[in-house]
């Protein structure tokens, strides 16, 4: 549920637009923000949080746990990581230009 939260905060701070964090990824694929692969993967999530939240029953394994926080690490990597990254190299060559 942390996870989900985590990934719902990044969602706002992007700006996207939806009722469920499903529907939020979804919006920032739309937007060319994140790729639209990330939706299939994105369904899973939503899927394992729902049960988490909601499944007193269920249980969840280490790899399920291990599998959704490689894909937060992914997608906090698309929205903050990588464009940051890409700004400092854009700036560099600005600079070695000058």
């Amino acid at each position: 549920m942390s996870l989900r939260r985590t990934l719902e905060m990044s969602c706002i701070d992007k700006g996207a637009i939806g009722r469920t964090l499903y529907d939020k990824l979804e919006d920032l694929s739309q937007k060319g923000i994140l790729p639209l692969i990330l939706n299939s993967i994105a369904y899973l999530l939503r899927e394992e949080g729902n049960d988490a939240a909601h499944g007193e029953d269920k249980e969840i394994n280490d790899y399920m746990v291990k599998t959704l926080f490689d894909f937060t690490e992914t997608l906090l990597e698309y929205l903050y990581v990588i464009p940051t990254r890409l700004a400092e190299i854009q700036q560099e060559k600005d600079e070695a230009k000058a």
